[in-house]
């Protein structure tokens, strides 16, 4: 979070306060809706990335992402200010776009801030999943670990990098956003004799979905507004593949390739797939081994079938913190 220098009129970066287990946010957009599925509708322009994009990032085969940004995904804020009496300072907006993968396990993306009286603009950065470090970019982000996105392997308790430090989820809150509920975890931040800083994450993704920072006499809101993040809800996914020859001849390699995508037809990388086969028309099945799908969703075997038969083949999906689970069927004959 970057802290800036303004009047203690002012607050500095965002957040939202409640004492009730159930909040509702005030303030988001009453047309808004965060969880439908929309083209981003930005006002900055998006250049190519150049200097992040050439860098590269070292990562081992076993390298698994923590936060999972998609090319494409957005995330729309409201971003207001107000006295402690309810008086409007101002209202903005923020954007986190995510564009294209670099490398596997790391995404470029930008962040959009209109705010009167503090700096505007797009900034870019370079993220990498697997720690949410930001590894590069014109952010002021760049060098500390990912604020918009955190892991969700975690409970109350647990402590996470977070910004330039650590921090610790406070615990667990339902929040609503334009009758929307959201199960979200909490980390509190607090400035003796100053304020205090509230950051809300979707369980179910580790998207922020809102925050609130109150200073002195002034707070500021960050509320989701709109998003084609599957917030409080799994994406739905679907697994498609072949065989290559089929038929084939007793002892001729065969080879098995596909993709796995979501409802959106975008491709799901890093995820396993168990594939299984039965000479039984599915009474019995035995496991043939798992593969990992690559940064387009795709993945591929070869092998040699054991012996003559008509195979039914099955591609499983176990689902994920994110996704749901699938599985897609084929026969194959060897001869």
């Amino acid at each position: 979070m970057k802290h800036e220098k303004v009047s203690a009129a002012i607050v500095v970066t965002f957040m939202l306060v409640s004492i009730f287990s159930t909040l509702t946010i005030k303030g988001a957009s009453s047309s808004s809706n965060i969880s439908s599925i929309k083209t981003p509708m930005l006002n900055e322009t998006h250049e190519e990335i150049v200097d992040g994009g050439c860098q590269q990032y070292s990562h081992s085969a076993a390298s698994v992402d923590i936060i999972n940004p998609l090319p494409g995904h957005f995330a729309n804020y409201s971003h207001n200010a107000y006295y402690a009496n309810g008086t409007l300072v101002f209202r903005g907006w923020w954007n986190t776009s995510y564009l294209h993968d670099v490398q596997p396990h790391v995404i470029n993306g930008t962040h959009t801030i209109v705010r009167p009286l503090w700096d505007n603009g797009t900034y870019w950065l370079t993220i990498d999943k697997t720690n949410r470090w930001v590894v590069n970019g014109t952010h002021w982000w760049k060098g500390t670990w990912y604020v918009a996105w955190i892991e969700t392997n975690v409970t109350t308790g647990s402590v996470i990098n977070w910004w330039t430090s650590n921090a610790t989820i406070s615990g667990s809150q339902t929040i609503t956003i334009d009758g929307f509920k959201i199960s979200t975890w909490i980390i509190n931040l607090t400035y003796p004799g100053v304020g205090y800083d509230r950051w809300y994450y979707d369980k179910q993704t580790g998207v922020l979905v809102a925050a609130v920072e109150q200073i002195y006499d002034s707070m500021v809101n960050l509320t989701l507004t709109r998003t084609n993040i599957p917030i409080g809800q799994k994406l739905l996914t679907r697994v498609f593949f072949n065989v290559s020859p089929n038929p084939a001849s007793f002892g001729q390699t065969v080879t098995l390739a596909g993709i796995l995508i979501d409802q959106l037809s975008s491709p799901i990388a890093g995820e396993v797939v168990r594939i299984y086969y039965s000479l039984n028309f599915g009474i019995s099945w035995s496991y043939a081994g798992s593969l990992v799908t690559n940064i387009y969703g795709i993945f591929r075997a070869a092998g040699i079938p054991p012996s003559t038969g008509t195979y039914l083949l099955a591609v499983y999906f176990a689902g994920s913190a994110m996704y749901e689970p699938s599985v897609s069927f084929a026969i194959m004959i060897v001869l």
